[in-house]
C-alpha cells in the first residue's frame, strides 16, 4: 500500500485550470499545456508560472500495450532488453 497527496503547487495548478475552464469553453488539454508551460509574464493578474515539476517518462520503460505490440515486438534489440 502507498499514500499519495497533491502538493500545494499542483493544487494551485489545478485551481488555475479550473478557473480558466469555468470562464471560457476551451479544450482542457490545451489549457493544461498553456498554464503548465508558458513562462510568467505581466504583472498581477498576469500569468504566473505554477512552478510545478515537469517529468517526462521513457516510453519504453513505462509503455502501454499499443507501444508493446505495435513497435517493441518487431524490434529484436528492444525485445531482448525488455524486463517485465
Amino acid at each position: 500500500l502507498f499514500y499519495t497527496q497533491a502538493s500545494p503547487r499542483s493544487v494551485s495548478l489545478m485551481d488555475k485550470i479550473t478557473a480558466r475552464l469555468e470562464k471560457a469553453k476551451e479544450w482542457d488539454q490545451a489549457v493544461y499545456n498553456e498554464v503548465m508551460w508558458f513562462p510568467s509574464h505581466g504583472d498581477e493578474p498576469g500569468h504566473q508560472n505554477p512552478h510545478v515539476t515537469r517529468r517526462v517518462m521513457d516510453i519504453y520503460q513505462f509503455m502501454n500495450s499499443k507501444t508493446l505490440f505495435k513497435f517493441v515486438r518487431h524490434d529484436a534489440r528492444r525485445m531482448s532488453a525488455l524486463k517485465p
